[in-house]
């Protein structure tokens, strides 16, 4: 019983919003670190829901993507620019984070 509760809390978090907020209010600017794993819990939260952005909603083999698989690559109009590699295909995302910790755009080529 237990663990159906805990998955169950897991399915809600995950299936909650796009937007990670790095100190809990969304106040404030996030490290380049914070702004990895924001990337990273979006690309697995995308498998589930298509949250509006240009890729849509992403296939399960994205699930079992870690921070070890993103990069940040830019700063674009004060965004990060992460890059995320999936580990077994040359599949590539580019997420645009806020300072703020919120993903704000998915690509599948390199925004300019």
């Amino acid at each position: 019983m237990k663990q159906l509760i805990s998955i169950l809390a897991a399915l809600v978090i995950i299936t909650g919003s796009a937007q990670v907020s790095a100190h809990g209010g969304g106040h404030g600017i996030i490290s380049d670190q914070e702004a990895v794993l924001v990337a990273a819990t979006t690309v697995k939260k995308m498998t589930f829901k298509d949250f509006g952005f240009d890729v849509g909603k992403l296939g399960d083999q994205w699930k079992s993507i870690s921070q070890e698989n993103v990069t940040l690559i830019d700063i674009i109009g004060g965004n990060f620019l992460l890059e995320v590699k999936h580990p077994e295909t040359s599949e590539t995302i580019y997420i645009q984070v806020t300072k703020s910790g919120q993903a704000v755009a998915a690509t599948e080529s390199k925004p300019s």
